[in-house]
């Protein structure tokens, strides 16, 4: 039990946390502003959230990965951060503020 512990705290400690709260933070920002209608009106494609959120994480994790200059051996964490994110934010942060709110959030 306790190396069962061990290894979820390693996974935990090397996760890039900026990455992820900054991800969450853009990605809730884009979806619940005019910047979608923004994006229809430029694209004319309406995209899912799910879709749009996927793509603003993949888009946010290459541009960090050259500005921040990582080497090849820490695409794996920034992999590992970004399913963290989409699974934590879809599956707890959600539900919480379903919980919270009573309803589901809209777009304003």
């Amino acid at each position: 039990m306790i190396q069962i512990l061990q290894q979820i705290m390693q996974y935990i400690n090397n996760l890039d946390w900026s990455y992820i709260i900054t991800f969450m933070l853009l990605a809730h920002m884009i979806n619940y502003t005019k910047v979608v209608d923004w994006l229809f009106k430029v694209t004319r494609l309406k995209i899912q959230t799910r879709y749009r959120v996927l793509l603003i994480g993949l888009v946010y994790a290459m541009f960090l990965l050259y500005l921040r200059g990582y080497s090849t051996d820490k695409i794996e964490p920034l992999l590992q951060s970004f399913v963290f994110a989409m699974v934590f934010h879809k599956l707890i942060i959600e539900k919480i503020l379903q919980q919270i709110l009573g309803q589901k959030q809209t777009r304003l």
